[in-house]
C-alpha cells in the first residue's frame, strides 16, 4: 500500500506520465502554424529478457481551414497542406506512426444527406490523391500513416465506404479497414417522408393512409377523451453513404508494432475493440467526428476502458471546430427535428375523423410558420377548440396545450466538434487532451511492453470465458430466440 494513500486516504490512481521534452524546432514551428503541440510518455517495468519497445505515435486533429461552399479540389489541397506542415513538426519529434481524424480530407457532411458536392469527396483506397499523397509522407519521413477517408470502391459498382487506409513506413499500401458500426443517432439520421409512424391506438379508433396523411376515425360511446401515440420506426434511420463496413477487424503488423483501427462509432461498441485486441492489436487508433452535446461526457472514458479492458494501448481522435453548410438541413435527433419519443394527444370527445399530415421539413402554413407534422379536424368534424371546412387544418405550433405540437428547426451545421484527443493505457492511465478549440498534434511515447505485462497482472483474456459467450451470443441471435428469464 502507497504511502500516499496512507497519508490522504485516497488511492493513488494510474502513474502520471512523463511529459516529453520536445525539440525546440517542433515548438517553433508549432506555434507559427498555429496549432497546439504536447507529448507524453507511457513507461513499462523494466524487464530482463525484453528490451523497452518504444514507439512515437502523433495523433491529429484539426479543424476544416476552408468555407464548406469551396470548391471540392480546393478544399481538399488546402487540407493536405495543413496536414503536411502538422506531419513535418510529428517527424521533428521522432513520431513513428501518425494518425488522422475520421473522414479529415473532407468537412464531415454525412449530417446534409446531400449526395453533391460530397460524395466528390470520395477517392481510391488503392491509389486516390489522398493515398499518393500520405505515400509521400510515410516514405519522406519512415513513418505510419493511418489515414481515414470516404472511399469510392470502383471494383465493386461504385459504392462508398468510410474507410482508414494504413500505408507502411516504406510508402507501401499495407491494407484498409471500414466502419464497422455505423450511428442511428442525432444528425446521422435519415428522416424519410412520409414512411415514419407506426401508430398505438386503443380499442374503438380506426386508421389509414393515403400516401401524404394518416386519417384516424374515433367512435367514442362516451364523452371522453381517447389517446392516440405516435412513435417513429426503427427503419427511419437510414445509412444514406455508406453502410457497415465489410472488412471485419484486420490488424496491421507495421514496423514499429500490431496497429488497428476502430473507427469513430465503433468505439460505443465494446465488441468492437475486443476483436481487434484479440486478432492481436497492441495500439487500437479512433479517428473520429463526434460533437459536444451528442458524446462528450463520453469522450474521456470509452478509449480508456477499452485500454483497460483489452491491455492494449488506445488513442482518441477528433476534429475541432463549426463546419457549416450551404443548404438547412434537419435531424431526428429530437431536438432539430421529428423527436424519437412517443408523441401523445388527448382528442376533444366530440371529435369524429381527424387528420394526421406529414409535410416535408420547413414547408409553410399560411402564417409562414414552417411545420413538418400538423394536425386538425376534417370536413364536418364538430369541434370545441374553433371552426374547420373543407381544406383547413389546425396547425399544432400555435394550438393549445394537449395538442401533439412538432417544429423541425432547420440548421446548417452539425453541432460543435470539441477535439479533446487523448491516448490511454493498459494500466488505466492516459494523457491530457489536447484544446477543445485548437488544431493540435499530441505526440505520444509508448513502451509496447505494458501490454503484457498488464494482460500478466489482470488476465482478462485468460478469464474472458469467450467460449462461453460466442454460445450464447450465437444462440441469442436467432429469430426465435427467447430470453432466459426466471420468473417467480
Amino acid at each position: 500500500m502507497s504511502s500516499s494513500w496512507l497519508r490522504t486516504g485516497r488511492s493513488p490512481g494510474p502513474p502520471l506520465q512523463r511529459k516529453l521534452d520536445l525539440p525546440g524546432a517542433a515548438l517553433e514551428a508549432a506555434s507559427r502554424g498555429d496549432f497546439e503541440l504536447q507529448g507524453y510518455a507511457f513507461e513499462a517495468a523494466a524487464e530482463q529478457q525484453r528490451r523497452p519497445r518504444t514507439v512515437r505515435v502523433g495523433l491529429v486533429q484539426n479543424r476544416t481551414p476552408l468555407p464548406a461552399d469551396t470548391p471540392v479540389v480546393k478544399q481538399v489541397a488546402a487540407l493536405h497542406r495543413r496536414v503536411e506542415a502538422v506531419v513535418e513538426v510529428a517527424a521533428m519529434c521522432g513520431v513513428n506512426i501518425v494518425c488522422f481524424q475520421e473522414a479529415w480530407t473532407m468537412p464531415f457532411a454525412f449530417c446534409t444527406r446531400e449526395k453533391l458536392p460530397w460524395t466528390e469527396f470520395a477517392e481510391s483506397a488503392e491509389d486516390g490523391p489522398t493515398i499518393k499523397f500520405c505515400q509521400e509522407l510515410a516514405r519522406k519521413h519512415s513513418m505510419v500513416v493511418v489515414s481515414p477517408i470516404l472511399e469510392r470502391d470502383s471494383a465493386h459498382g461504385d459504392v462508398l465506404w468510410n474507410t482508414a487506409v494504413v500505408i507502411s513506413s516504406s510508402g507501401a499500401v499495407l491494407g484498409k479497414t471500414r466502419k464497422n458500426h455505423i450511428p442511428r443517432v442525432g444528425d446521422f439520421n435519415e428522416f424519410k417522408w412520409p414512411e415514419i409512424l407506426e401508430f398505438r391506438v386503443i380499442p374503438g379508433v380506426s386508421l389509414r393512409e393515403d400516401g401524404r396523411c394518416f386519417h384516424f376515425s374515433v367512435k367514442p360511446k362516451k364523452r371522453e377523451a381517447w389517446r392516440l401515440s405516435i412513435r417513429p420506426r426503427p427503419s427511419v434511420f437510414q445509412s444514406t453513404y455508406y453502410m457497415e463496413g465489410n472488412l471485419g477487424h484486420p490488424v496491421f503488423q507495421t514496423q514499429f508494432g500490431r496497429i488497428a483501427v476502430n473507427i469513430c462509432y465503433g468505439r460505443h461498441h465494446p465488441l468492437n475493440w475486443l476483436m481487434f485486441s484479440i486478432n492481436g492489436a497492441e495500439i487500437i487508433f479512433n479517428p473520429s467526428a463526434t460533437i459536444g452535446a451528442l458524446s462528450e461526457s463520453l469522450w474521456p472514458i470509452e478509449a480508456r476502458n477499452a485500454a483497460i479492458a483489452n491491455h492494449c494501448f488506445t488513442c482518441a481522435i477528433n476534429r475541432v471546430g463549426q463546419e457549416h453548410f450551404p443548404n438547412e438541413f434537419t435531424s431526428g435527433d429530437g431536438k432539430k427535428g421529428p423527436t424519437p419519443q412517443t408523441v401523445s394527444a388527448h382528442l376533444p370527445p366530440a371529435a369524429l375523423v381527424w387528420t394526421l399530415g406529414l409535410w416535408p421539413p420547413g414547408t409553410p402554413d399560411e402564417n409562414g410558420v414552417g411545420t413538418g407534422v400538423e394536425m386538425g379536424q376534417a370536413v364536418g368534424a364538430p369541434s370545441d377548440r374553433g371552426p374547420a371546412g373543407p381544406g383547413r387544418h389546425m396547425h399544432t405550433p400555435r394550438t393549445p396545450s394537449g395538442w401533439p405540437a412538432a417544429r423541425f428547426t432547420a440548421h446548417r451545421d452539425f453541432g460543435y466538434f470539441y477535439g479533446s484527443s487523448y491516448v490511454a493505457a493498459p494500466d488505466g492511465s492516459r494523457t491530457p487532451g489536447l484544446s477543445r478549440t485548437r488544431d493540435g498534434l499530441l505526440v505520444a511515447e509508448l513502451d509496447l511492453n505494458l501490454c503484457r505485462q498488464v494482460n500478466d497482472i489482470w488476465g482478462f483474456k485468460m478469464t474472458g470465458r469467450y467460449e462461453m459467450y460466442a454460445q450464447e451470443l450465437a444462440e441469442a441471435v436467432k429469430p426465435d430466440y427467447t430470453p432466459r428469464i426466471v420468473k417467480e
